[in-house]
C-alpha cells in the first residue's frame, strides 16, 4: 500500500510503518494523518487512498486482540514490566515504582537491592493515551527458558496433575475477584475505611452487596425501541416536553419565566445562603447532561420500581433497592396511565401522563423511610463510578445532584405553567406552593433530602485534595501527569513545529504560494478600541482602508492569473457558464480548518496562561451584536474576552487580556486580510 501505511488482516488494522502505529478507524483520523508529515498527502491521491481503507474490515481499538509476540512494522518502546502481575506494563520508571509500591507493597528502599521488575521492549498498537495497550516484545524471557530447557525433567502424573489444579486454581482465583471487585462493600472491615458523608446519606447501606454492573444498566438508557419499546417512546416524548420548557424559560418571545418565578423556584438557594438567585440558563452541554440525569431515572424507576426484580443478590436475605421502595398510590397509577399510552403509542396522552408522573415522583412525602423513594435510590446509584467502580468524590457526585434539582425546577416551573395555560390556576402561586411543600430542606421528601446532602457535600468537598496531581520529577525537568510524561524541551519545539506548519498552510497552500503580497505587521496598522459598530474590525479604521481594502481581492485575482489554479478551482456548468469546483473548495475549507488548528496551539500556550475552552471558542475577529475579541493595541495583536466559569452564576463579566507574540499576531492578520475575503 502506498505511503507506507499497511492492512494487517490477522489484526484487522492498518498499520502506518513510517509512524510505527496504527490509525484508528474513521475518515477524520486518516484524512488528518495523512495531511501531516512524512506524508502530506492532498487533493485526489488523499481521497484515492481514504476510500481504499474504507473498503478494509476494521477493528475498533478496544477489540484488537493483544499479541502474545512482536509485530513487525509497530515501534519497539523502552518500558518496564511487573514481574509479579501481567498488570504492571509502563514506559516510566516512576510508574513502575508506584505500582509496586501500591499493588505489590514493596518499600521504596528494595527497589534497587531487589526491584520487582524489568526492563523490556514493548508495543501498542494505538499511540492515542486512551488506546494504549501495552504488551512485551523481547525475547529474555523465552531465552531464559531455552538455557534451562535441558536441565528440565518429566513431570510424573501426580506433578502434572497438581500443575494442572493450580492453574485452574490461579483462573477461578481470577474469576473471584473480579467478583468481589464488582460487589459494593461496606465499612465494616475496618472503622478508618469509613466514608462519613456516605454514611450519613444512607447511601452506603442502600448500595451495599449490589452488583457494580447491575447498578450501572439499571439506570442505562435504552438505545433502541427492541427491548423496551415502551420505555424508549416515554423518554423520546421526555425530550419533547424538555425542548418546549426549556423553550419557555429563556428562548424567545415564549419565554414565561419572569423574575419573581425564578427567585420562587430558587428560594430554597436564598433561604441556605441569604443571598437570592434566579434560575440559572445552562450551556448545551451542560443541559445535555441535567436532561440525561432524569432520563436515567425514569429508566430506572421504571425497570427497579415498577416493573421490579431487578437486582440479583448471593443472598435471599439481603435487602434490595426494590425492597426498600414503596411507590404510592398515585405513582403506581401515574406508571399505569403511561406505560397505556405509549402502548397505544399516543403522543399527546403519553406526555400528559410523563408530566403527572414526574411530578407524582417529585411530590412524595415519605415520612422517616427516605428510600421509599425511587428518586433518592436512583441518586445513591449514581455515587459509584461507572468506569472505575469506586465512590465518587464529593464534589463529583455533588455536580450530579445539582443537574437533577436543576431539572425538578424546570419540570416545576414547565407544569405550573400547562396548568396555566389551560387556566387550572396561576403560575406563579402553584410554583410557590410546589416549592414550598416539596424543595425545601426543613421537608421530608425527595427534593428535601438531596437539596441536605447537597450542603454536606459542600462541606465537605472543601476538605477533599483533589485527585490526579501533577508532579515534577527531581530535576524539575519533567512533569509526569496521569502517568504521561512532559518533557520541558518539548514545549518549545511543540510550539515551533506547530507554528511553522501553520505558515507553512497559510503562505503556500491558502494564498496559493503567492510572491509580491504585502505582508501584515500590527505595529504598521491602527484600530479603534471603542468602536462598536456591527461588522468593524481593524481593517475599517480610516487609516488601514487605503492600504487594505485593494488587497481583499488578491487572492482572486491569483486564480484568475494562473492556469494551474483556473483549472483546479473552475468548473463547467451544464449552460456553459464557469462556476466554483465544489470538491475544490470543500478542499480549501479544510486546508483552512487545518491552519487554525496548528496556528491556535501555540496562541493557547504562548500568550500567557491558557484560556479555558468556552473562552477560546468565544474569541471574534468582527463585532456582532458583541464586541469583537481581536484589537491591535501597542503594536501586538490583542485578545480581550470576558466570559469566565462562574459569569452565569454572577451575572458579571471579567476582562482576560492576553497579547499574541508578533509572529503569531502577524501570522492572523494575514489569514484576516487574505484568506477570509475569499472564504
Amino acid at each position: 500500500m502506498s505511503d507506507g501505511v499497511l492492512y494487517q488482516p490477522a489484526w484487522q488494522v492498518l498499520l502506518c510503518t513510517q509512524c510505527g502505529f496504527c490509525l484508528r478507524p474513521g475518515r477524520n483520523v486518516w484524512l488528518r494523518h495523512l495531511r501531516q508529515e512524512p506524508h502530506c498527502l492532498r487533493g485526489a491521491p488523499l481521497k484515492a487512498l481514504v476510500e481504499l481503507f474504507a473498503s478494509y474490515v476494521l477493528l475498533a481499538p478496544e477489540q484488537v486482540a493483544v499479541p502474545t509476540q512482536a509485530v513487525a512494522g509497530l515501534r519497539p518502546q523502552d518500558g518496564f514490566q511487573c514481574l509479579t502481575c501481567s498488570a504492571g506494563l509502563t514506559r516510566s520508571l516512576q510508574t513502575i515504582q508506584l505500582h509496586v509500591s501500591k499493588a505489590h507493597q514493596q518499600k521504596p528502599a528494595l527497589h534497587k537491592k531487589s526491584p520487582l521488575w524489568r526492563a523490556c521492549k514493548l508495543q501498542t498498537f494505538f499511540a492515542e493515551k486512551r488506546y494504549v495497550r501495552y504488551f512485551v516484545v523481547d525475547n529474555t524471557v523465552g531465552a531464559a527458558g531455552a538455557t534451562d530447557a535441558g536441565s528440565k525433567t518429566r513431570l510424573d502424573l501426580g506433578e502434572a496433575n497438581f500443575f494442572r489444579q493450580l492453574t485452574k486454581d490461579a483462573v477461578t482465583a481470577e474469576e473471584d475477584a473480579k467478583a468481589e471487585a464488582n460487589t459494593v462493600h461496606g465499612f465494616d472491615s475496618h472503622r478508618s475505611a469509613i466514608v462519613p458523608w456516605l454514611r450519613r446519606t444512607g447511601i452506603e447501606e442502600h448500595t451495599r452487596g449490589l452488583k457494580k454492573d447491575e447498578v450501572h444498566a439499571s439506570f442505562a438508557v435504552p438505545k433502541d425501541a427492541e427491548s423496551e419499546p415502551e420505555l424508549f417512546l416515554m423518554l423520546e416524548v421526555m425530550d419533547e416536553i424538555f425542548a418546549e420548557a426549556h423553550s419557555w424559560c429563556f428562548d424567545g418571545p415564549d419565554c414565561m419565566l419572569t423574575w419573581p418565578r425564578q427567585l420562587a423556584l430558587s428560594r430554597f438557594h436564598t433561604a441556605a445562603v441569604g443571598k437570592a438567585r434566579g434560575f440559572d440558563p445552562k450551556e448545551p452541554n451542560t443541559l445535555k447532561t441535567n436532561f440525561g440525569y432524569w432520563k436515567q431515572f425514569l429508566t430506572y424507576s421504571y425497570r427497579v420500581a415498577y416493573c421490579g426484580s431487578y437486582f440479583t443478590t448471593a443472598d435471599d436475605d439481603q435487602r434490595t433497592p426494590e425492597s426498600c421502595i414503596r411507590l404510592t398510590d398515585t405513582q403506581t397509577k401515574a406508571w399505569a396511565a403511561a406505560t397505556q399510552s405509549a402502548v397505544e403509542q399516543d403522543r399527546p396522552a403519553l406526555r400528559d401522563a410523563i408530566l403527572a408522573l414526574s411530578m407524582a415522583l417529585i411530590c412524595h412525602e415519605f415520612g422517616g423511610r427516605r428510600y421509599s423513594s425511587p428518586l433518592l435510590s436512583f441518586c445513591a446509584m449514581l455515587s459509584v463510578k461507572p468506569h472505575t467502580k469506586t465512590w465518587k468524590e464529593p464534589g463529583n457526585y455533588n455536580s450530579c445532584l445539582s443537574g437533577v434539582i436543576w431539572v425538578v425546577q424546570l419540570i416545576i416551573f414547565y407544569a405550573s405553567a400547562c396548568l396555566e395555560k389551560a387556566e387550572r390556576g396561576d403560575t406563579l402561586e402553584r410554583i410557590e406552593q410546589y416549592c414550598g411543600q416539596f424543595l425545601q430542606q426543613d421537608t421530608e421528601t425527595p427534593m428535601g433530602e438531596i437539596l441536605g446532602w447537597r450542603l454536606l457535600l459542600f462541606t465537605v468537598s472543601k476538605e477533599v485534595v483533589g485527585p490526579h496531581q501533577a508532579q515534577w520529577d527531581v530535576d524539575e525537568k519533567v512533569l509526569t501527569y496521569r502517568d504521561v510524561d512532559l518533557h520541558m524541551d518539548h514545549v518549545p519545539r511543540l510550539l515551533l513545529s506547530e507554528f511553522q506548519q501553520a505558515r507553512h498552510l497559510l503562505y503556500d497552500e491558502l494564498m496559493f504560494g503567492a510572491q509580491g503580497l504585502p505582508r501584515m505587521r500590527a505595529w504598521a496598522l491602527k484600530d479603534n478600541l471603542d468602536a462598536d459598530a456591527f461588522g468593524w474590525f481593524f481593517g475599517q479604521h480610516r487609516e488601514n482602508v487605503e492600504l487594505l481594502k485593494p488587497l481583499t481581492r488578491s487572492l482572486v485575482t491569483v486564480i484568475r492569473d494562473s492556469k494551474p489554479l483556473r483549472d483546479s478551482f473552475l468548473d463547467t456548468a451544464a449552460d456553459g457558464t464557469k462556476v466554483w469546483r465544489e470538491k475544490a473548495i470543500e478542499q480549501y475549507e479544510a486546508v483552512a480548518d487545518e491552519f487554525l488548528k496548528r496556528w491556535v496551539v501555540p496562541a493557547h500556550m504562548g500568550a500567557g496562561q491558557p484560556l479555558r475552552e468556552s473562552e477560546l471558542f468565544s474569541i471574534t475577529w468582527r463585532n456582532t451584536q458583541r464586541r469583537r475579541s481581536l484589537y491591535l493595541k501597542h503594536g501586538l495583536a490583542m485578545l480581550h474576552t470576558t466570559y469566565h466559569k462562574g459569569q452565569q452564576q454572577t451575572g458579571k463579566f471579567k476582562d482576560n487580556i492576553r497579547f499574541l507574540p508578533a509572529a503569531l499576531g502577524d501570522l492572523l492578520l494575514d489569514y484576516l486580510v487574505y484568506v477570509i475575503p475569499l472564504r
